[in-house]
């Protein structure tokens, strides 16, 4: 399987649904991995808390 996102992705696909189909699923699994939303959702915060601290709320370092 390719996926390097080239214009001619598409033609990999024609007549052989079945594993774009399995690289959908794939990818719609790892949407629901809790550890990895996790992850992303703490690194945001910390994005965020980072910011307000900057602009003088939020913690001192």
């Amino acid at each position: 399987m390719y996926f390097q996102g080239d214009a001619n992705n598409h033609q990999h696909f024609e007549g052989d649904m079945d594993e774009l189909l399995i690289y959908t699923r794939v990818l719609n699994a790892c949407k629901r991995v809790p550890l990895f939303t996790e992850v992303v959702t703490q690194q945001e915060k910390r994005k965020q808390e980072y910011k307000s601290s900057a602009h003088g709320g939020g913690f001192s370092m």
